[in-house]
């Protein structure tokens, strides 16, 4: 037994050397992040918030000192401090943090003080307030008699209109003639669409289904693809055999809808028959098999005929606002420079090809210049020929304004002399902004949990539209917050993308459930009607039939000669848009200041157009809104962990996961059940209190307006990039910094949750929002965009829709309402 004393001594010894091993690599680690506190991030982004963290590399405390009675729920004062993490520089002392966190022993110690250091005790005291109230894990809402009778009287004048599935995607038409026609009487504002310019093309014979693939797969998408790295799985043969159908049905005239023929690209999280749905993951791409089956969304855009041409890159697990994805070695900002750290030069060739995909950019190819400014008023009559209205084209009477061209274009309207690192794109649905932002594709379908269709619609100026929980049907049971939507060229284009999502599909002589779970949440209707068309599932169950507007916008006496009679028969109708002041301005000073001008120019027009007799901003206040804000936090990592649970298990898989990631799911697995359970009831009261408060009852809005970011793109920071010669043959000699290799991102989940400011209202609730992109930053020289969001009530997309189609229309065409 003499031996013992030298194990425990050797035990004691290695227990001992592990404890000071990790101590040393956590001091090593803060300080990192002090001396390089923002590595991985540009320095603007840096200034703005070093006035939130304090020396130690931490966010300064928020109310880790106050008394329990100051924190009351319900209370209307505006609050929101910075979440508290550690900021930890790419590289090495990222994998340390990682490793540090997920197999040392001090792992939960770690995650426990940080989620502590953020104060979630008060998710726990505030629950405790609420006396009258239940948890709620589906915010799933569901229409009484008198809403269900109120959305069926829309519901009914819009397909009057020809604003429903049928009338809006040319489904059974018989031929091209009947969806031109048809097309013919919708409002100016679909001709700005480009689905309906590639249809265009397609019908005029100017183009074809496979001339038109061709030309994209094999010119257009190559150089981008090389330095943006947007598309996660390409299939040449896959994506023509596609044309190649689709053009023989326009051969026949009988093409199945204006999509038939029109690619569209999907986020890497859904099931496409033949690929690997990575989700970002070197892990999965790996380990995973292929798909055996299509999901239902694809099913939907191939009854339409729409060519599915791949999908594209995405932040890993969807797990960070980013947009980063370290195994595709991107995607960015198409405003910034490539991998390479250069801005691409599109040669005149390039947008002769570009042009050719559509009608629309063909007419716009032309070099023009940008101010950046937005047009906060109509325009008097002697201003209506000014130079810096927008191009107008010679036929269908449309104008074209460059901030919706696709990216090439406007590039040649301005000299980019951004010299500076990539940008992050916005994430996670990362690589559907950057394709629709290029001119690829029309329509790309995105998911958001935490504001992943609208962020990177800010960031890379595009449209993006986050609907109702439960109302796109997804294999995302596991979510109580994800909901899937288009991210688009033009709010026209996200329109025809949500319709053909919502398309009812025959479950019958198919592998699909009966029911989908949405339909079953959802019950049955207040009042079953005969011959009802559901959304999803049975006629009688199942959310409300998906629309995309009524009068509003579309009948405004000007688009056609003589208004249906239903319109010339018009009530008193209001239109109240709510702002919570406090909330909009906490914002980058350009963000705050380009968005007043967007809300004042959409209450302008709303005034001078023939669809409201009265207009109204609403003053509103959101309680308790960094409390909720924290709830979502701490929910949607929580159902991250959940998801990557069986990853995380397995050491193999698990060492192919990005740092980045691990330490995310580290913290989202070290939440507790009192947590989870305190953060779902008060997503409860805050469900009810929109619903009752704001939606009704006091404030009675039908939108509400935010920025829809904070704060503006940021640079790859020094730990990401490296210095490297920008210089061309016989050019000026100037640096450029390129992706450092195996960079991997930095983990900064405060900024990550601030990121989410304006956002994640809609996924915690479960409501429908909207981004717009209404301008671009005047004193940066690669023009960031910078994007509005309209949040609606729950099943009322076809309200943001209308108003960010009105917003869109009146950027585009500030000369509308000369006489």
């Amino acid at each position: 037994m003499d031996h013992w004393p030298w194990v425990v001594f050797v035990v004691c010894s290695a227990v001992a050397l592990a404890v000071s091993f990790s101590a040393v690599l956590l001091a090593l680690i803060l300080l990192s992040s002090h001396i390089s506190l923002h590595a991985g991030i540009s320095k603007g982004v840096q200034n703005s918030m070093e006035k939130a963290h304090g020396a130690d590399g931490f966010l300064k405390p928020s109310v880790a000192e106050s008394t329990s009675d100051s924190i009351r729920i319900g209370d209307p004062t505006y609050y929101y401090p910075r979440i508290q993490t550690p900021v930890v520089p790419a590289g090495y002392a990222l994998r340390a943090f990682s490793y540090l966190l997920n197999e040392s022993f001090l792992g939960t110690s770690l995650t426990h003080y940080m989620l502590n250091k953020n104060d979630m005790h008060v998710l726990r005291l505030l629950a405790s307030q609420i006396h009258a109230g239940t948890l709620l894990s589906y915010p799933m809402a569901r229409l009484g008699l008198t809403e269900m009778n109120e959305y069926n009287a829309e519901l009914s004048r819009a397909k009057e209109a020809g604003l429903d599935h049928k009338g809006l995607l040319g489904c059974n038409m018989n031929d091209t003639h009947s969806i031109t026609s048809h097309f013919d009487h919708l409002p100016a504002f679909y001709k700005t669409s480009r689905v309906y310019h590639i249809y265009e093309s397609y019908r005029t014979g100017e183009d074809t289904p496979t001339k038109a693939m061709a030309r994209l797969i094999d010119d257009l998408i190559p150089p981008l693809q090389k330095e943006y790295r947007m598309f996660q799985t390409l299939n040449r043969e896959y994506v023509m055999t596609q044309a190649k159908t689709s053009e023989e049905r326009w051969k026949q005239n009988k093409p199945l809808s204006i999509l038939d023929g029109v690619p569209i690209a999907f986020k890497d999280m859904v099931l496409i028959k033949g690929f690997v749905k990575t989700n970002g993951s070197a892990a999965r791409a790996k380990f995973d098999p292929p798909s055996v089956e299509n999901e239902e969304v694809i099913l939907r855009f191939k009854s339409l005929g729409a060519i599915i041409l791949g999908t594209t890159t995405m932040t890993e697990g969807g797990v960070t606002t980013w947009g980063y994805c370290a195994h595709a070695n991107g995607p960015f900002n198409p405003h910034g420079p490539g991998i390479d750290g250069k801005m691409t030069d599109f040669s005149d060739l390039f947008l002769k090809k570009l042009s050719e995909f559509d009608k629309y950019a063909r007419k716009a190819y032309a070099p023009v210049r940008i101010s950046g400014k937005l047009h906060a008023r109509s325009p008097s009559k002697n201003e209506c020929d000014s130079e810096d209205g927008p191009i107008s084209s010679n036929n269908d009477n449309i104008s074209i304004s460059p901030h919706l061209l696709p990216y090439p274009f406007r590039s040649k309207s301005y000299k980019n002399t951004n010299k500076g690192a990539p940008r992050y794109s916005g994430g996670s649905s990362s690589g559907n902004s950057v394709a629709v932002s290029f001119g690829l594709v029309p329509i790309t379908v995105g998911f958001d949990g935490g504001g992943s269709i609208r962020v990177p619609a800010a960031w890379s100026g595009t449209v993006g539209l986050a609907t109702t929980f439960g109302r796109m049907e997804t294999r995302i049971f596991s979510s109580t917050m994800i909901k899937s939507g288009p991210q688009a060229s033009t709010v026209a284009d996200a329109a025809i993308g949500y319709m053909a999502m919502t398309i009812p599909i025959s479950r019958e002589n198919s592998d699909l459930p009966a029911l989908h779970f949405y339909t079953e949440l959802y019950g049955h209707h207040p009042h079953p009607t005969e011959n009802r068309e559901s959304t999803i599932g049975s006629p009688n169950m199942g959310p409300p039939e998906a629309h995309v507007g009524n009068k509003i916008l579309y009948f405004s006496g000007k688009n056609i000669e003589k208004p249906p009679e239903m319109y010339q028969k018009k009530k008193f109708r209001q239109l109240r848009i709510g702002v919570f002041r406090e909330y909009f301005n906490d914002s980058d000073p350009e963000v705050k200041r380009q968005c007043w001008a967007a809300v004042d120019l959409l209450v302008k027009t709303a005034e001078e157009s023939c669809d409201y007799d009265d207009v109204q901003l609403v003053d509103i206040t959101i309680p308790n809104l960094a409390w909720f804000r924290l709830a979502h936090s701490s929910r949607i990592a929580t159902e991250f962990a959940q998801e990557w649970d069986s990853v995380m298990g397995n050491k193999t898989k698990r060492s192919h996961l990005e740092s980045n990631t691990k330490i995310t799911l580290a913290v989202g697995g070290a939440v507790g059940a009192l947590d989870i359970h305190s953060s779902d009831r008060l997503r409860c009261y805050l469900f009810n209190y929109m619903r009752e408060e704001i939606f009704s009852g006091k404030y009675s809005v039908d939108v509400i307006v935010s920025p829809t970011m904070p704060s503006l793109a940021p640079e790859i920071g020094s730990g990401g990039v490296s210095e490297a010669s920008c210089t061309e043959d016989g050019a000026e000699s100037s640096t450029c910094y390129k992706l450092r290799k195996g960079f991997e991102g930095v983990n900064n989940l405060g900024f990550v949750v601030e990121t989410m400011k304006f956002v994640f209202l809609a996924n915690f609730i479960g409501l429908p929002a909207i981004s717009v992109p209404i301008g671009y930053h005047e004193d940066s020289s690669d023009q960031l965009p910078i994007g509005l969001q309209l949040t609606g009530n729950h099943w009322m997309e076809h309200k943001l829709l209308v108003l960010g189609g009105m917003l869109q229309e009146s950027l585009n065409n500030p000369n509308k309402n000369c006489r």
